[in-house]
This record gives C-alpha cells, structure tokens and sequence, in this order.
C-alpha cells in the first residue's frame, strides 16, 4: 500500500522565505505563513490564521480561523487553537494544550485540564 503523502495550500495563501512544510500540512484559503516557519506533519490551520517568522509547530496541531501566532514560538504535537486567538512573541505551549483565550505574555503554557490553562 502506497501513502500518499501532499501538502495542500488554499487560495490566497502565502507563504515567505525558507518556510518548511512537512506531509500533511493542510493550509486553508488566505493563511499567511511568514518567513523562517518550520510546520510539522499533520498540521491544520484554517481560514484567515497567521503565523508571523522564526515558529515551530510540532505534528498534529489544529489552529481554527482568524488566529494568529507571532514570532519565536514552539507549539507542542497535538495542541489545538480554537477560533480568533492571537499568541504573542516568545511563547512555548506544551503538547496536548487547548488554547481557548488569547496569551499576552510570553512563558510556557499547558492544560491540565480543559478549563483552565496555566503558565509556568
């Protein structure tokens, strides 16, 4: 059996300078990928997100529309981000995360539970 492993970007989407994509990335209509970004296998990020430079998004991250990720940022396998959530410079979120409201502070993020996300 042969996998057959694409990377699929919608319509208007960019992406900037030595950006890398693993298989499976899958990049809905008008996503701007911007410069240095490394996206892992598996990833979904739909309409109207953004992610500034110089991320990693490790495998099987889920980012809903109108969400942005600024620069310098690690977002950890299995972390999904639900719709219209900004995520600012310098921000390190653990696998596994649901992101539900905005992060104005860099640090380190994780969920031990779904109702609440702590910073270390």
């Amino acid at each position: 059996m042969k996998k057959l492993c694409v990377t699929v970007l919608g319509d208007g989407g960019k992406l900037g300078e030595t950006c890398f994509l693993f298989p499976g990335v899958v990049l809905g209509n008008c996503v701007n990928i911007g410069p240095n970004n490394i996206l892992n296998a598996n990833i979904t990020i739909a309409h109207y997100s953004q992610i500034v430079a110089h991320s990693f998004l490790a495998s099987v991250v889920v980012m809903s529309g109108f969400s942005k990720i600024v620069s310098s940022c690690f977002i950890g396998a299995g972390v999904t981000i639900i719709n219209n959530i900004n995520i600012c410079d310098n921000t390190t979120i653990g696998a596994g995360s649901l992101i539900f409201k905005n992060i104005d502070d860099p640090g380190v993020y994780y969920n031990k539970s779904k109702s609440y996300l702590y910073k270390n």
